[in-house]
């Protein structure tokens, strides 16, 4: 079994990358873009369940490193964008913000409707999973 020694570095060091890339995702879709929504539009916005994904975040990232040099990893980066749009689609409740303000006896009640900004959010991320699979495709395809 030679040779197998040097081969099992750059295959951790692949999975640690991808954890890395799946753990950011999360970071941006799940953390991130929910807070800067929550902070400009001064609305509370709730995210609790969406921590339960983080798991397959960091698996599709992994997943995405370890068979990089594999067609399958073209999906695979287009699936970790869908999921990504999906948690932020979900947790902005698809651009319809609604709060309840109690103020002097009278509960105020407000709605705003974000979701073309939502949208347009989401589908630059789409693009850019896209664009980038397709320009692997295209690299791959060249060599």
């Amino acid at each position: 079994m030679k040779g197998t020694g040097k081969a099992l570095p750059p295959v951790l060091k692949k999975a640690f990358s991808g954890a890395l890339v799946g753990l950011t995702y999360y970071l941006v879709y799940a953390v991130l873009l929910p807070q800067v929504f929550s902070t400009l539009l001064k609305t509370p916005i709730e995210a609790g369940y969406v921590t339960s994904f983080i798991a397959l975040f960091i698996a599709l990232g992994t997943a995405e490193s370890v068979l990089r040099s594999h067609p399958i990893s073209i999906p695979l980066r287009v699936i970790s964008k869908l999921l990504g749009a999906l948690i932020l689609y979900v947790v902005l409740n698809g651009g319809h913000l609604e709060v309840e303000v109690p103020a002097e006896g009278v509960v105020i009640h407000a709605e705003l409707d974000v979701s073309p900004l939502l949208h347009a959010v989401i589908l630059f991320s789409l693009l850019y999973g896209f664009i980038d699979a397709f320009s692997y495709y295209t690299t791959r395809n060249a060599t």
